[in-house]
């Protein structure tokens, strides 16, 4: 064989190698339309690390906008349209978390009201889904004067009062089986936006923490949480951002939304006002973000639940040994008066 042919077919093998056709040949036209829109916000993000062609097609308005009203149907709204300035910012807003939130503040430095300006206007939009199938979507607009703030509990209602909200959702079987279809399918978006920074944050939990029955009504209520750094609090307290969806359900009939609701507390339990709710509220919106995990929102939840509980316990041990030593007080009195009275 001749020594030059080992040459010849490497060169062969190279030039066959070239001349294979790359993804990126294709028209930019046809990589949109029938492949990147076809993937979610995550997988996007995940393609167009690798390369910068993908990149630059993926930067496209159109795809990040298809991408989030496929998530939440509610960010069409004309209420929160002029508020997005970029769909794909709006996505990674909304689709974070504030696991491992770092406060543009040291937890503890409370600031006046003067140093901390409170934004004006809060907006919700709010997707229920069963089953990935929307059922519920709402956008509302909630702005807040200064008497409202310090005199009123931090809590948003999306529903008017006494609305019930029919849905075609119906549940085969009896309550526990209800419960557990609750728990299993109903999923809830609640995304707030600052309308003075167009910053977004998804509050809700997704999948529910709590499922319960309200002994007197027959109310089921879901509860969302998302654990969140309270920065009023020296000792590196947290606070808890619940959303609540109360629905009637009933074997055989249709379910029916009666309440969505929005609340931030304590670890005491306790309903922060006006004031206090908006503060912590603004800082989780401004603040750093990571991956939303609902197994890991569960956990945290399971876990400030368990502090509130101790911390009730507590509390309610502090006051039976302050009752005793009142009762044990007023019992040495009214004895030592007997016994001034009977010396006599």
């Amino acid at each position: 064989m001749p020594p030059y042919s080992n040459t010849t077919t490497t060169m062969n093998h190279r030039s066959a190698t070239t001349s294979q056709p790359s993804f990126t040949t294709l028209h930019p036209d046809i990589i949109q339309s029938h492949i990147l829109n076809k993937l979610d916000g995550t997988s996007l993000a995940s393609t167009s690390c690798v390369s910068t062609e993908l990149n630059n097609l993926i930067n496209a308005e159109n795809l990040w906008k298809n991408c989030c009203s496929n998530q939440w149907p509610s960010s069409l709204d004309p209420l929160v349209q002029p508020h997005i300035t970029n769909h794909r910012f709006f996505f990674s807003d909304a689709s974070s978390s504030v696991h491992n939130l770092h406060l543009g503040h040291p937890v503890g430095d409370v600031l006046c009201s003067s140093q901390s300006p409170k934004m004006k206007n809060l907006i919700s939009a709010v997707d229920i889904f069963y089953e990935d199938k929307l059922i519920f979507s709402r956008v509302i607009a909630t702005e807040y004067s200064a008497s409202w703030l310090s005199c009123s509990p931090f809590k948003i209602d999306i529903l008017e009062p006494k609305e019930v909200f029919p849905t075609s959702v119906k549940i085969t079987g009896d309550d526990r089986n209800c419960m557990a279809e609750m728990e299993k399918s109903l999923k809830l978006s609640w995304i707030l936006i600052d309308g003075d920074s167009n910053r977004a944050l998804n509050v809700s939990s997704m999948c529910p923490v709590s499922v319960c029955r309200h002994w007197l009504t027959g109310d089921i209520k879901v509860k969302y949480a998302t654990v969140v750094p309270d920065r009023r609090n020296r000792d590196g307290g947290e606070a808890l951002m619940q959303c609540g969806v109360v629905v009637s359900c009933k074997e055989g009939e249709e379910m029916h939304v009666k309440e969505v609701s929005l609340l931030v507390e304590d670890d005491e339990g306790l309903v922060l006002d006006g004031n206090e709710g908006l503060e912590i509220v603004q800082e989780v919106i401004k603040g750093e973000r990571s991956v939303k995990n609902s197994n890991e929102e569960r956990k945290r939840y399971e876990k400030f639940d368990k502090l509130k509980s101790d911390l009730s316990e507590m509390k309610e041990r502090k006051e039976h040994r302050l009752d005793t030593i009142v009762v044990f007080s007023g019992v040495s009195v009214f004895l030592s008066l007997c016994m001034l009275f009977l010396s006599r």
